[in-house]
């Protein structure tokens, strides 16, 4: 087998060069903690000037197997003389975890953010980025808390909750290094056999044993966190071996867990390890599975491994935790094995788990404490008065919510306010009655009709007067009362004449055509300014709306006689006599009688303003009231005669069954009348200590 000695790298991985002077080169795989190496250097080895201490890293291999980078961590002994060496104790490239952190307070996991989402969401911290995940074989939806946590610690801490046989697989043989959370096996995969493979085998057997473990978590006295609410209303979990060993009980506390559920997984893990008394196997063996490639034969830490020993009575399988060789460099090929039949070591005990990695208690604890929140309104049995109160996030658990309450007299600032007119308008409803208009006597006045003469000097005069009206009368009546009357009706005159008298003078111009024979014949003749006088009495009717009249006189046709042409002429014209008829007369309207129906009157009052008067105005106090907490009425026989009573009963929760937090809930008051009303509510919490706040 070809031996390959470790090579040297800087811290940023960088490649310094082949440790040809390392010696007794060797490494320890531990299945549940950090990975170690160690190698030795002569004192004088000049590459003692090339490692840093914390800064400078090894890639170590088996053989051909490629083992991945560990980091110089420690220099714990130093040898003078010219035969001096120099030790190196190394870490798995895991320990890179440990220099970066979670500052502050999270809460991860839950049904929203399950096993690999927890673990992404912890190597995205990384500064640089070294680490991916591959392979995650859970998919769990445990709660997890951290305050400032490494992220080695983080990552170990979300196996913690697993009842499972687990295993973190930290691979930096590939590029980027990868992480992997795998399942591991059941059955076994490889044999110790005392006298083949393993030189000796010996067991120890230890520890206490507990069958009846009690789990609490996150708090303090009554308000720490138990597995009650999962678990049936017990605080504890039996072991399958009460039978056989009897009940005996111990405690396990986590004040990291403040979710009950991840807090009940992670004590049935440790149940399953204290439920019998832990044994556990060291087994100096040889590694021959270098030598006959036989799956049997390779057996590695985090196996499952058959171990043959005649001395057990019978073979029995046990998980191999860890796997050591002192020097990967020498001929023999020894190596070491402990194993144990519990699924996880319990060296720390029940009472105090911590990781070997150092795991640390910064977990802020909490305390429990009271705080009021009053409330005063008016609310009347329409508009109630609606108190609003916030839970905060950080609340672990309610010990109680009082509401207490007070009815009092209505109260207003406000005593009335000044009067904007001297008018009072009124609207209301009206109809249903009978309405009677009494009869009515209406008088008309004077009417004029008629132009202008075009007889000149003409003058006329009416005689005769107006005749009763007659005709028809109608009404109609809208729902409101509104009415009108129409009335057909004709003013009828007498026949009556127009004198007329005077003297008009008329002009005109024509030709006559008067022959020897007294046939017409050429000639002219002109005629100017010739006056005739008319007298005479023209007898018409007609009615007031006449526009004009029209009275004519006919004359003789014209006539030609004797040589000289005398002769008359007829003419026909027209006296437009401007005139005016007196008709004073009245009308009388008979009784009307109608229904008026059911209506209202829309009344428009214009913008204004109207000057308050400041004064306490009290009004009514309430008799009772009815609580609504959340949408939820509260039952009469809830508080009875009390004015106290904790509302947590009626209080919006989630699925589980929990108040909700980081959310506003109401509480409504509704009177039977109008009232002031008085509200205290009393919140008894327990808080965690967590906030980044310091003001």
């Amino acid at each position: 087998m070809r031996k390959r000695r470790p090579l040297l790298y800087d811290n940023d991985l960088r490649l310094i060069g082949e440790l040809d002077g390392a010696q007794a080169v060797g490494f320890k795989d531990n299945c549940a903690d950090m990975n170690t190496a160690t190698f030795t250097l002569a004192a004088k080895d000049p590459r003692n000037d090339d490692i840093l201490v914390q800064g400078s890293y090894i890639r170590l291999y088996d053989g051909e197997e490629d083992k991945g980078y560990y980091r110089i961590v420690e220099m714990p002994d130093e040898q003078d003389g010219v035969k001096g060496k120099v030790r190196y104790t190394c870490d798995g490239a895991q320990c890179t975890l440990l220099d970066n952190q979670m500052p502050g307070m999270h809460t991860i996991g839950d049904i929203e953010m399950r096993t690999r989402a927890c673990l992404e969401y912890i190597l995205g911290f990384q500064d640089p980025v070294r680490w991916v995940l591959a392979r995650c074989d859970f998919d769990d939806a445990f709660t997890y808390n951290f305050s400032s946590a490494n992220l080695l610690d983080a990552v170990y801490a979300i196996g913690k909750a697993i009842a499972e046989p687990y295993e973190f697989v930290f691979d930096s043989t590939t590029s980027p290094w990868s992480l992997s959370l795998i399942r591991q096996e059941t059955t076994p995969s490889c044999q110790l056999i005392k006298g083949r493979n393993a030189l000796s085998i010996r067991r120890r057997i230890s520890g206490s044993v507990i069958t009846r473990l009690y789990a609490y978590g996150y708090g303090e006295g009554d308000n720490q966190l138990t597995i009650e609410s999962v678990n049936g209303g017990k605080r504890y979990i039996d072991a399958d071996t009460i039978g056989e060993w009897g009940i005996r009980e111990g405690t396990h506390t986590d004040t990291r867990q403040t979710d009950p559920a991840t807090l009940m997984a992670h004590t049935k893990q440790l149940l399953e390890q204290a439920k019998k008394p832990q044994i556990s196997y060291t087994a100096p063996a040889a590694d021959i599975y270098r030598y006959s490639g036989e799956k049997w034969d390779d057996v590695r830490a985090g196996a499952l491994a058959m171990v043959f020993d005649y001395r057990f009575k019978k073979p029995f399988p046990a998980r191999v935790l860890t796997r050591e060789k002192r020097d990967v460099l020498g001929d023999n090929p020894s190596v070491t094995f402990e194993l144990e039949t519990a699924k996880r070591s319990t060296a720390d005990e029940l009472n105090d788990l911590r990781d070997t990695v150092g795991i640390h208690e910064l977990y802020a604890q909490g305390a429990t404490t009271m705080y009021a929140q009053q409330f005063a309104d008016n609310a009347t049995p329409t508009k109630p008065a609606v108190m609003k109160f916030r839970i905060p996030t950080n609340v672990v658990r309610f010990n109680s919510i009082l509401l207490s309450w007070n009815l009092e007299r209505y109260r207003s600032p406000v005593a009335g306010a000044a009067a904007g007119g001297e008018t009072v308008i009124t609207s209301a409803a009206g109809g249903g009655a009978t309405v009677t208009i009494p009869a009515q006597t209406v008088s008309t006045g004077v009417k004029y009709t008629g132009g202008p003469m075009d007889s000149e000097g003409s003058s006329a005069s009416l005689t005769g007067g107006p005749k009763d009206y007659l005709g028809e009368s109608s009404t109609s009546t809208d729902s409101a009362g509104s009415h009108n009357h129409n009335m057909t009706h004709v003013h009828a005159l007498a026949g009556h004449a127009h004198a007329y008298s005077g003297t008009t003078t008329f002009s005109w111009n024509h030709t006559h055509y008067v022959s020897a024979t007294g046939e017409y014949s050429s000639g002219v003749y002109n005629y100017a300014n010739k006056s005739i006088t008319i007298d005479g009495e023209t007898e018409t009717s007609g009615t007031l709306w006449t526009t004009s009249g029209y009275a004519a006189v006919e004359g003789a046709s014209m006539q030609a006689t004797g040589e000289n042409g005398s002769h008359w002429h007829s003419f026909v014209h027209m006296h437009d006599m401007p005139h005016v008829h007196n008709m004073a007369h009245e009308h009388t309207i008979p009784p009307l009688v109608f229904q008026l129906e059911t209506h209202r009157h829309a009344i428009t009052v214009p913008e204004h303003e109207h000057e308050s008067i400041y004064d306490i105005y009290e009004g009514p106090r309430a008799e009772s009231v009815t609580l609504i907490v959340d949408g939820t009425e509260v039952p009469a026989d809830a508080f009875g005669d009390k004015d106290e009573l904790d509302v947590i009963a009626y209080m919006r929760k989630n699925d589980d069954g929990k108040i909700v937090r980081g959310t506003w809930h109401t509480i409504e008051v509704v009177p039977d009348q109008n009232t002031r009303v008085v509200l205290n509510l009393f919140v008894q919490v327990f808080l965690q200590s967590r906030g980044a706040g310091d003001y």
